[in-house]
């Protein structure tokens, strides 16, 4: 009987260990559209940290006539190329709703740095996106930069979905430091 439990065993820890795994296909040329929310994290610090007379005050250099909103939103669409299995590159524009002052259009680029294993057929990643103002809004001159992770899971041989979670600074009137997630869907051109 240990015999035969022995050889089983082996047997098995022989045929699991001879799978061949096949390193997935790069994404090729895509393109995605996603949406989403981030909540500033600044404007609590600040909030707690400063006397609210101070806030309000003209005089204070606390003070701002245009008080970034703590909810942030927008839409983002990039048209992008993975080379390779570990990186991608893309760009495209981006909207961002902060408060009634600020709508603001970014011209943006992301790198992706792939960090999930090759044979798995989700991609999980680490991403950095910067990006500049295009419009004119109740401020000038303001960009972005956020780093974070994300997971896109194919749906189809074209077709996928992704997630991501973020830490995003936006240079508004006031720095701001907003936590974010963000739902996409992306279209690519090597089926999976």
């Amino acid at each position: 009987m240990k015999l035969e439990i022995l050889l089983f065993l082996f047997l098995t820890t022989f045929m699991v260990s001879a799978q061949e795994y096949t390193n997935r296909r790069p994404l090729g040329l895509y393109t995605s559209l996603d949406a989403g929310i981030g909540y500033d994290l600044a404007a609590i610090i600040r909030t707690a940290s400063t006397d609210k007379d101070d806030i309000y005050n003209p005089n204070s250099p606390y003070y701002s006539q245009h008080e970034p909103g703590r909810l942030n939103y927008g839409f983002t669409y990039m048209v992008g190329y993975q080379p390779i299995n570990r990186l991608s590159l893309a760009g495209g524009f981006r909207y961002s709703y902060v408060n009634p002052d600020f709508h603001i259009l970014y011209a943006l680029a992301q790198a992706n740095v792939y960090v999930g294993a090759l044979y798995d057929e989700d991609f999980q990643y680490i991403f950095v996106r910067g990006g500049g103002m295009l419009n004119h809004s109740a401020v000038s001159g303001v960009g972005f930069v956020s780093v974070g992770f994300g997971k896109m899971e194919p749906l189809g041989k074209h077709f996928g979905h992704f997630f991501q979670i973020f830490i995003e600074s936006q240079h508004l009137d006031r720095g701001t430091a907003f936590l974010g997630l963000s739902y996409g869907v992306m279209v690519f051109g090597n089926s999976r």
